[in-house]
């Protein structure tokens, strides 16, 4: 896979860990009380759990543990993973879930930064 190829999967999969976390974290309570307007809510939480496992499964397979960046990224993952599947969202949780995102956006940012530098430096 050409760096090029990377870095496009790797922001598409993260970008669909992120977004369906977020969606997570807002729809979750009115799910589990049934204050939602939806008919069979277990479907609606299937299906966000489904996403978000299966761009967690695309982040281990693109990002290297060795790698600084990577691996905090992949570590942010985890524990977003933990507190989503704990299913407690008291304040606390909310607010790592927040830092979680902030330091994954952080290091994709560092990532991405240098292999713009890389792909630039092929064309020099």
């Amino acid at each position: 896979m050409t760096q090029e190829k990377w870095v496009d999967k790797l922001e598409e999969s993260t970008h669909s860990f992120l977004n369906s976390s977020l969606e997570w974290i807002e729809k979750y309570r009115g799910l589990r009380d049934r204050s939602s307007q939806l008919k069979n809510p277990n479907i609606e939480i299937d299906r966000m759990l489904n996403a978000i496992n299966s761009s967690i499964i695309k982040l281990q397979l693109l990002l290297d543990n060795n790698k600084p960046d990577q691996k905090c990224i992949l570590d942010n993952v985890v524990e977003m993973k933990h507190i989503i599947n704990d299913k407690s969202f008291e304040n606390d949780s909310i607010s790592r879930l927040r830092v979680c995102h902030e330091n994954i956006i952080e290091r994709l940012k560092n990532i991405f930064h240098e292999e713009r530098n890389k792909i630039a430096s092929i064309f020099r």
